[in-house]
């Protein structure tokens, strides 16, 4: 009886197996370039978002691999008190939160 119990789990184990793989799979491959930086023009405020999520402000960069990377163009772009469309004049708290996570301080120290 028992043999005949796993040859019936077997198929059900390979089926979520293989479930899971295509779940992680497709995961990781949205994740490869869906980070931008957006800035808000009323202010120049930057933020480092996934494409996918409510814009704050208009693209300024992007797409990257990783939030690492927008990161990285973000300190880049600074510049205290910026009318410059380009450069970010400060960033917003989810924004340096998240990029010092990924080893990235923001706004720069000189």
């Amino acid at each position: 009886m028992q043999l005949g119990h796993q040859h019936k789990t077997q198929p059900v184990c390979f089926t979520l197996l293989f479930g899971f793989s295509l779940l992680l799979t497709s995961t990781l491959h949205a994740e490869a370039a869906d980070w931008m930086l957006r800035r808000e023009d009323s202010n120049g405020a930057c933020h480092v978002q996934m494409k996918t999520a409510d814009a704050l402000g208009s693209d300024l960069s992007g797409p990257f691999s990783s939030r690492k990377a927008a990161c990285l163009d973000a300190a880049s772009r600074y510049e205290a008190a910026t009318s410059d469309p380009k450069k970010c004049g400060t960033y917003g708290g989810g924004t340096v939160s998240g990029c010092v996570s990924d080893g990235v301080t923001l706004p720069p120290k000189g």
